[in-house]
């Protein structure tokens, strides 16, 4: 069974040799996925389709000590 998450945030770049842009998940959401689904890849992530729009991607998410999603 899919499981939907919607929601909205700021988009923010960790800048470096090769910068990535990055959304922070609300803390609800995170803590939900964290009860309910095994983290099974590096560093602990979940594999993940996300979409904005009319675009869709598979990426991972990741646990962030420092904002607690």
């Amino acid at each position: 069974m899919e499981t939907v998450y919607q929601f909205s945030g700021v988009l923010w770049e960790h800048s470096g040799d090769a910068p990535w842009v990055f959304i922070t998940l609300g803390v609800e959401h995170a803590d939900e996925i964290k009860a309910r689904v095994p983290r099974s890849g590096g560093f602990g992530s979940v594999k993940v389709n996300a979409q904005i729009g009319r675009t869709e991607w598979s990426r991972s998410i990741f646990a962030d000590k420092a904002s607690g999603s």
